[in-house]
């Protein structure tokens, strides 16, 4: 156990979650049921939607967001869009923080998770007791990604942290080179490897510098537990990031849509995943 990490050895019952909600309630409410439903503990979970000020976000509202505490951004950021709008919404946790008492644990998840582990939020209670931060790995690289993220609440006490990606006018996400052996090493990448610059690229030389303690799942592209139809493996196989899976002790931890806002979750890939989720969980019963 590294020394920072040591430091922050608290009682990690409570868990905060936030994601961003911009028309992707119908995919925040099935990912609200995967949490309560395969928690240990779920009433120790509470639930924070980050909403866009004056959006019409809520009249698209299910039935259990209305038991999320809301978060609203104003309106000086509305012509911001995509993943930019995503790293400011996640950015305003550091602010929340300040003005709000927040559970030990902090965690990061995007609307479009289903979780599927029984007892998924004792793996992340234990997990955080060595480790500062967990989660589903980002790309390549050994560090949790803001698809699922979990961390202390301390961090934000330590360094404030920034989620924003560094994208183009057009809302293109940029790339960058790896030219030195520190971002390697802390990349666990190659000198002159290609790094994508999206949401939450730049968290893994902040842990990292600052030697925190961390662990990640990596994403599992063959041995699906998701079973597949003729239309979800043609999907795929042409979608590589879509519908990833990630296994925990051999078992499915949870599976990530990828590109909600593009497909409605009761219609074409939406229905196309949440399909190959309910087929997996019958078979678990």
């Amino acid at each position: 156990m590294d020394k920072v990490t040591e430091k922050l050895q608290l009682d990690t019952c409570g868990i905060d979650i936030f994601t961003y909600i911009d028309q992707t309630t119908d995919y925040a409410d099935n990912m609200y049921y995967s949490l309560t439903r395969n928690a240990s503990q779920k009433d120790l979970l509470r639930f924070n939607a980050i909403v866009r000020y004056g959006n019409e976000w809520q009249t698209d509202f299910h039935h259990s967001l209305y038991n999320w505490c809301t978060w609203e951004l104003y309106e000086e950021w509305n012509n911001v869009r995509g993943s930019m709008m995503h790293g400011i919404a996640l950015n305003h946790i550091n602010a929340i923080h300040k003005v709000t008492k927040l559970h030990n644990i902090i965690l990061v998840i995007d609307a479009d998770i289903y979780i599927t582990y029984k007892g998924w939020d004792d793996v992340v209670r234990t997990i955080l007791k060595e480790h500062c931060c967990f989660g589903f790995n980002r790309h390549d690289e050994n560090f949790p990604s803001v698809f699922f993220f979990a961390f202390k609440k301390p961090i934000l006490s330590i360094k404030e942290l920034d989620f924003k990606p560094d994208v183009d006018y057009n809302d293109v996400t940029k790339k960058t080179i790896i030219n030195s052996a520190k971002e390697a090493k802390y990349r666990c990448m190659a000198m002159g490897s290609k790094v994508k610059c999206d949401t939450g690229f730049q968290l893994p030389l902040l842990f990292k510098g600052c030697g925190f303690g961390l662990d990640a799942i990596p994403s599992t592209s063959s041995n699906a537990k998701l079973p597949h139809t003729k239309e979800s493996s043609k999907f795929c196989s042409n979608n590589m990031w879509h519908m990833s899976e990630y296994h925990f002790n051999g078992q499915l931890f949870g599976t990530h849509k990828q590109a909600c806002r593009n497909h409605r979750l009761n219609n074409g890939a939406g229905k196309l995943w949440l399909d190959r989720i309910q087929a997996y969980e019958r078979k678990q019963i």
